[in-house]
């Protein structure tokens, strides 16, 4: 299951200066919410290799955010909470923190911050086996991906869903995800999406045994890489048609 820590916070911040105007007052509340950003920034960087100093440097911006009814600075500190969490395994402090950051993503009506969140509820409860919930959260994540027309984490969203119905042994319902992931990544435009797509099109069609039709795909997605000049999916696609030939017991075509 791959993780979506690939999460992109844009910030915006207006400056402006003349030596021909009189210099405007400084809004400390924004200077703030500014350096608020900041950190919740530096914070990021160090989720993954440093989750405890993630966490101490959080626990700043929350209160900080807290003080000023920054609620967009809270929503961020209580996701990227659960984030370190659960690079930490505390599978439970991740969903007690992410439950809260989508509790304040609901009251600024920010649907992109909320779909996010509602995805990594899912993975967190799919690594502690609540797979039926992982679930429940990643079909809402799903819906307001495609309302906000979110086409790059509508895959991942997808890819989810089909990574959660095959643990559930409901592998049938991955024929119509994996073809409603290829029209998503192909909204995106972007190669490595839509080559990615092909790829695990045709990974479930080797888990299904099919496997003409997983070189098909492969064939596809090697195809669109090739164009995009793309090693790492170039190299994906010809290890899988490798495989699916071994399967079909065609040595030299595999070696």
């Amino acid at each position: 299951m791959k993780l979506f820590l690939g999460i992109f916070i844009l910030y915006a911040c207006t400056t402006a200066s003349s030596c021909y105007r009189k210099p405007e007052k400084i809004d400390i509340h924004s200077v703030d919410t500014i350096s608020i950003n900041e950190k919740i920034r530096n914070a990021v960087s160090m989720v993954r290799k440093n989750p405890d100093s993630a966490i101490i440097c959080l626990h700043q911006t929350l209160n900080n955010s807290d003080s000023l009814n920054y609620f967009s600075g809270t929503g961020d500190s209580y996701e990227f909470l659960g984030m370190a969490h659960f690079y930490k395994f505390n599978y439970d402090s991740a969903k007690y923190y992410h439950l809260k950051a989508l509790s304040e993503f609901e009251r600024t009506g920010n649907l992109n911050r909320k779909g996010l969140v509602l995805l990594s509820l899912s993975y967190d409860y799919s690594v502690t086996h609540e797979l039926q919930k992982a679930l429940e959260f990643a079909e809402q994540s799903r819906k307001l991906f495609e309302t906000t027309g979110n086409y790059i984490n509508l895959c991942d969203c997808i890819e989810g869903l089909a990574y959660l119905h095959k643990q559930l042994n409901q592998s049938w319902v991955n024929d119509s995800l994996m073809k409603e992931l290829i029209e998503a990544a192909e909204k995106t435009g972007n190669s490595r999406n839509i080559a990615n797509s092909y790829y695990n099109q045709g990974s479930h069609y080797v888990d299904q045994g099919y496997m003409n039709l997983a070189i098909e795909a492969f064939y596809k997605s090697l195809s669109i890489a090739e164009k995009s000049g793309d090693s790492v999916e170039i190299a994906n696609a010809m290890g899988s048609v490798g495989l699916a030939n071994l399967y079909l017991e065609d040595y030299s075509k595999a070696i």
